[in-house]
């Protein structure tokens, strides 16, 4: 067969092959071996998973209010002035423990102590701080029983506000979200009640008493007497109280006294229990402010303080709490795979000890230890055989 003769049954057949193609039989090609490992991908950071707000109903929202506005701040404010009452002052019924913490800690740190006026704000003012947050952490155990129980109640008022909408599927998805959110535990209101107890004492130093670092840094400006929360509380409890006995005819004596006291004593008040003990020396001679100013002075501080601690306490709670439900999470993972548990804030990755891959656009390419040097269709290898026959 010549060789224009087989270019023609080529063209009939559909097998012509041209001077650059190129036909390969499959069964000859195999992938490569994967010899090198593939790259340990690290679990994304916390900061990467979304953490929008989940939308609250009705009832949960009351249930928050109720629960860390009524009992961690409305109760907490409550009953830290009752223990402030009867603990630091002078002839209170708890008085000389506190007297002797004091004083215990004036020893421990080298201070000798022979009375009251010698002591050290440095040392007793951050006690005196603890003494009044005391309530707020007798607070948990209250707490941590509602949390326990937050889902029925949620649902109770609920079903009470909305009736027969709170079937309703974006409730009942809200219901089912709430659940799965993190848990309060012990843990997590602990660690939140120390992180709040920590900022109290440390706001204190910093702007609560009357004569507090905030208090020198603006005393030649208008707000030294808004300088401090103390100070803050005398000009509040003043103002409500002048209110009262003027337009309220509330002890309308004691308006006079008032607008006197501001002048002789304008970061102090004069209350009914430092009158009768005659405290305050150069301020003997002044009468009480009245019963408004008195209760302001006891619990007036408390107010402010307690009110920016319950915020502190609510936010830090929720977020130790969904940290700790995070690290549960994430070594549980990590225990179902057989792979070693890595905390959520560790540094440590699982890298593998073979070397990663290379990038395959730097990589050259490798070369195959065989070569095809001239490739043919099946059939016309097929046709050389039957043609090598018939010679």
């Amino acid at each position: 067969m010549t060789e224009e003769e087989k270019k023609e049954q080529d063209t009939r057949t559909g097998s012509a092959v041209s001077e650059n193609s190129q036909l390969v039989d499959t069964a000859l090609v195999s992938p490569l071996p994967q010899s090198e490992p593939v790259a340990y991908i690290p679990a994304p950071p916390r900061g990467m998973v979304n953490d929008a707000p989940r939308k609250k109903t009705k009832g949960e929202i009351v249930f928050d209010w109720s629960v860390y506005g009524g009992f961690g701040f409305v109760a907490n404010e409550i009953v830290s002035g009752k223990i402030q009452n009867r603990t630091i002052e002078t002839g209170a019924p708890w008085y000389k423990f506190y007297e002797g913490a004091v004083n215990g800690a004036h020893k421990l740190l080298g201070k000798n102590v022979s009375g009251v006026a010698e002591w050290s704000n440095k040392i007793k003012r951050p006690i005196d701080i603890f003494v009044m947050t005391l309530g707020g952490s007798l607070m948990v155990l209250p707490i941590k029983l509602f949390e326990d129980n937050k889902g029925m109640m949620v649902r109770f008022f609920d079903q009470t506000f909305d009736g027969e909408r709170a079937k309703k599927p974006e409730v009942v998805n809200a219901h089912a979200e709430m659940d799965a959110a993190p848990k309060q535990s012990w843990g997590s209101l602990g660690q939140a009640r120390a992180v709040t107890i920590g900022a109290a004492i440390a706001v204190d130093a910093l702007a609560g008493d009357k004569n507090a670092v905030s208090t020198k840094l603006l005393e030649k400006t208008p707000l030294r007497d808004w300088s401090s929360l103390h100070r803050i509380n005398v000009k509040a409890t003043r103002g409500i109280a002048k209110i009262w006995a003027k337009h309220f005819n509330y002890q309308p004596e004691v308006y006079d006294i008032i607008k006197t006291a501001e002048k002789e004593s304008p970061h102090m008040i004069i209350s009914d229990k430092q009158v009768a003990k005659n405290i305050g020396t150069a301020l003997e001679h002044l009468p009480s402010e009245g019963k408004i100013a008195s209760v302001g002075n006891t619990y007036g501080f408390l107010l402010f303080l307690s009110a920016a601690l319950a915020a502190g306490f609510y936010a830090s709670s929720k977020m130790f709490a969904k940290g700790r439900e995070e690290n549960q999470q994430h070594k549980q993972e990590h225990q179902k795979s057989g792979t070693k548990h890595v905390g959520l804030d560790s540094a440590e990755l699982l890298a593998p000890t073979d070397p990663l891959p290379k990038d395959p656009k730097t990589e050259e390419p490798k070369q195959p230890k065989t070569t095809v040097a001239h490739v043919q269709s099946l059939e016309r290898m097929n046709q050389g055989q039957q043609e090598a026959v018939s010679v």
